[in-house]
C-alpha cells in the first residue's frame, strides 16, 4: 500500500513539474486552465497511477535476503551439535554462552527474515508455526539454564531432552523454509 501511494505521489509531482497539472489549491496557477483541461489531466494522472506495478504480497527485501538467511540458519544447525556436551552435562553457563555466540546468536533474526520472506508462499502458515516451535524450544532451554544457574534443581536428562527438541524443531523449520524460499515473489493482481 505504501509503495503504491508513494508512486502515485511521485507521478503527480512529475506531472506538476512538467506543467501538465497544477494543484487546485493555488488559484494563481490555475488561471489559464479550464475545467475541461483540469479534468482531462487529472483523469490521465489517475489512469497512469492505476497502471503502475502492484506491490508484492511478501516483503521483497526479506524475500531477497532469504537465501542468505537460510545459509546462516543452516550454519547454525551445523554448530548446534556443539551444544550437546554442555546439555548432557548440565553445564548451565556453557548452554547460555552457546546460545549467545554467533552464528547461533543471530538465528532468531535470520529465521524471522525467512518467515517474512515466505509470507506469499503456500507454506506460510506452516513456516510460521515451525518458527514459533523452534523459537519456543530455544527459549525453553535458555530458561532452564537460567533456573539452573540460580540454583534450582534440574533433572539430569531435562537439558538433553530439550536439546533434542531444539534439534528436531530446527530441522523441521529448515525443511519448510527451503520450500518457502523457492517460491518467487508474487505480485497482487
Amino acid at each position: 500500500m505504501r509503495s503504491y501511494f508513494a508512486s502515485s505521489v511521485a507521478l503527480l509531482s512529475a506531472l506538476s513539474f512538467a506543467g501538465a497539472w497544477t494543484p487546485i489549491t493555488s488559484p494563481k496557477k490555475n488561471e489559464g486552465l479550464t475545467r475541461r483541461q483540469y479534468v482531462e489531466t487529472l483523469s490521465a494522472a489517475v489512469i497512469a497511477g492505476a497502471s503502475l506495478p502492484k506491490p508484492a504480497y511478501a516483503d521483497v527485501t526479506n524475500k531477497v535476503a532469504s537465501s542468505t538467511a537460510l545459509r546462516s540458519v543452516k550454519r547454525s544447525q551445523k554448530q548446534l551439535k556443539d551444544l550437546l556436551p554442555a546439555a548432557q552435562s548440565n553445564d548451565f553457563t556453557q548452554v547460555k554462552a552457546f546460545l549467545r555466540t554467533p552464528p547461533f546468536a543471530e538465528v532468531r533474526k535470520n529465521c524471522f527474515i525467512l518467515v517474512r520472506g515466505g509470507e506469499d508462499s503456500p507454506k506460510a502458515a506452516e513456516l510460521d508455526s515451525a518458527y514459533k516451535a523452534f523459537i519456543a524450544s530455544i527459549e525453553k532451554i535458555d530458561s532452564t539454564a537460567s533456573l539452573g544457574i540460580r540454583g534450582r534443581k534440574i533433572p539430569d536428562l531435562q537439558m538433553s531432552d530439550e536439546y533434542q527438541v531444539i534439534e528436531s524443531a530446527m530441522s523441521d523449520f529448515i525443511k519448510v523454509a527451503e520450500e518457502a524460499a523457492e517460491v518467487p515473489v508474487q505480485y497482487m493482481e
